[in-house]
């Protein structure tokens, strides 16, 4: 960071000196090297955002004296443009093929959240009156492809009433943002969109040549002898002639929507992947025992895998992959939907969307290599919903005359800064849950835990935990209660299982500590808890019944997404998840201590 800085501060130092008529330290060669290294240079937002500015100085004088005709052929001007800014060329002629498509893979996941967060900028910007943002990722996308074409002049931001365009259409605006999107994925598109947005942002209205002499004639115009009526009429038909000039509100307007695009910009430019090298054991079948990954993480989200290496088949999260070369393509099996991946295609077309059942998977492929990312965690979904489980199941627990749900309560009052009053939440009080059908008790404590994990997130953990220890005297609520609901409130370990560790053999259920979670599939799912089986199956509208032990054909309930039942002495939690289900079992506090 600190090298590149100085290397930035020195490419100041030179073109100062070469816009002011004076030859640059080391000559223009140097200056011209110096530029070159700080384009492939990996900069952060910032840095780029100043060598931008900088390096429009440079071009300014190179059209007055345009120093690198002598030391540029055509061909390699061409190739500084369609550069991609992933892998620099200096990274793939010095550092192995795996390397540049690690680089590659990583780009192109980075491209696709640009992507998707600016076509989601572009779609909330048709709703806006005057669709501002619209026009001016309009005009920055249209002078920066001038620019890359070597046209200086910019093109001016269209006014709201331009009949020619029609930024309503969500066709339009979806093209709009695919244009940007493709600047940025190049080094060299990249600073003409920064510096195009400056310019804009500048002056969004470049005076048009004939505007002196329009106001020129509305001036003589306003000193004739006429009618109000006549000399408006007459004002009319001149600026009919003459492009329209933008109204009081336009500036402002534009400036606006020029902020709003930076800042996206800016976020999204900051999380562009740096050059870095492959991680030890993260390619599956790689040549490269360094980099060579032996198993498929079923915990994590992304894998990448050398297709041309020595196997030809995976399982990952429970989905069987397999691939085979077909001429220069790749034929890729995920399970049985076969998808055809295509490395000749160019960096913004080289990733597909694949929708498994629920579950949604992103392929990013460049050359033999393949990189595949779930869109969501299973984990991380799951970890949230079984915390607001686990907390539920403490609530309902009925000890001590639902000692955990009373103090649950009084502590929420709290947190909301409203006066506690004991005797609302003694143990006479809960007289009221004893008749209360189990569904909506259930509905009653899980609102109940997700209002408290709502307030505590918002408070120190110790004032909560100091809170709950002063009010549990006051309302005759024993401390292993209190300990009890302090650890709801913490968070929740989610350890998934594959298909193939629990089809043999029932699931055996962790009682407290963390969630069990494995991936429901056709095939009835046994849990074993407190000595006692029950059975998730899908049923024929399918949702997931549960099936619990006891009577000759069993209790039955139905899981949507958050479930508490009581097996033997255990209080069964379960979470779901689209395919996912994860389970926990808590024990039920003695009725008396």
């Amino acid at each position: 960071m600190e090298t590149q800085l100085a290397l930035l501060e020195l490419y100041e130092y030179k073109v100062t000196d070469l816009t002011q008529g004076r030859q640059p330290l080391g000559g223009r060669r140097s200056l011209l090297e110096l530029r070159d290294e700080l384009r492939q240079a990996d900069l952060d937002a910032a840095l780029t955002r100043r060598f931008a500015r900088v390096d429009r100085l440079f071009r300014d004088s190179k059209r007055r004296a345009p120093v690198e005709a002598s030391l540029h052929t055509p061909e390699q001007q061409v190739e500084e443009v369609r550069e991609p800014f992933t892998a620099s060329h200096r990274v793939r002629q010095t550092e192995s093929p795996e390397a540049a498509a690690w680089q590659e893979l990583q780009q192109l996941v980075w491209f696709s959240r640009l992507q998707e967060r600016v076509q989601a900028l572009v779609l909330a910007a048709r709703r806006e009156a005057g669709h501002a943002t619209l026009r001016v990722i309009y005009a920055v996308t249209e002078t920066a492809e001038r620019a890359l074409r070597g046209v200086t002049e910019a093109f001016a931001v269209p006014l709201a009433d331009d009949r020619l365009l029609s930024l309503d259409d969500r066709e339009i605006a979806v093209q709009l943002g695919e244009a940007l999107c493709h600047l940025l994925l190049t080094r060299e598109g990249e600073l003409a969109v920064l510096d195009a947005l400056s310019l804009t942002r500048a002056q969004p209205f470049p005076p048009h040549a004939d505007e002196a002499l329009l106001a020129a004639r509305i001036e003589a115009v306003e000193r004739e002898p006429l009618s109000p009526a006549a000399r408006d009429d007459l004002i009319r038909a001149l600026r009919q002639q003459y492009p329209q000039t933008p109204g009081p509100r336009e500036r402002p307007a534009v400036r606006l929507a020029c902020a709003r695009l930076e800042h996206v910009l800016e976020a999204e430019l900051q999380g562009r992947p740096r050059l870095t090298e492959v991680p030890p054991g993260s390619v599956l079948y790689s040549d490269d025992p360094r980099t060579e990954l032996t198993d498929p993480p079923q915990e994590q989200d992304e894998l990448v895998i050398f297709l041309g290496g020595a196997g030809q088949e995976t399982y990952w999260h429970d989905l069987h992959l397999r691939w085979q070369r077909v001429g220069q393509d790749w034929h890729l099996m995920l399970d049985k939907q076969l998808v055809l991946l295509r490395p000749s295609l160019t960096a913004a077309q080289r990733h597909l969307k694949v929708r498994l059942n629920q579950e949604i998977l992103w392929l990013y492929h460049t050359g033999d290599y393949l990189l595949l990312r779930h869109t969501a965690s299973p984990q991380q979904t799951l970890r949230q919903l079984a915390q607001q489980a686990h907390l539920t199941a403490q609530l309902l627990d009925p000890a001590q005359t639902y000692a955990n749900l009373r103090l649950g309560r009084a502590v929420s009052r709290a947190l909301r800064d409203m006066p506690v009053d004991p005797q609302e939440f003694w143990p006479a009080s809960a007289a009221k849950y004893s008749g209360v059908d189990a569904a909506e008790l259930l509905a009653f404590a899980r609102q109940g835990a997700a209002t408290l994990l709502t307030l505590a997130e918002q408070r120190r953990a110790g004032d909560v935990q100091e809170l709950m220890n002063d009010l549990a005297p006051l309302l005759h609520v024993p401390q292993p209660h209190v300990l009890v609901l302090q650890r709801a409130l913490e968070d929740v370990q989610v350890v998934t299982q594959t298909n193939a560790e629990v089809s043999a053999y029932p699931l055996v259920v962790p009682t407290g500590g963390h969630f069990k979670a494995v991936k429901l599939r056709e095939q009835p799912l046994n849990l074993q808890c407190s000595g006692r089986v029950v059975t998730l199956s899908r049923d024929y509208k399918g949702d997931v019944a549960v099936l619990l032990p006891g009577g000759p054909s069993g209790e039955k309930a139905v899981l949507t997404d958050l479930l508490v039942v009581a097996v033997g002495d255990l209080s069964l939690v379960l979470v779901k998840w689209q395919g996912w289900v994860a389970a926990m079992t808590i024990p039920q506090l003695p009725a008396r201590g």
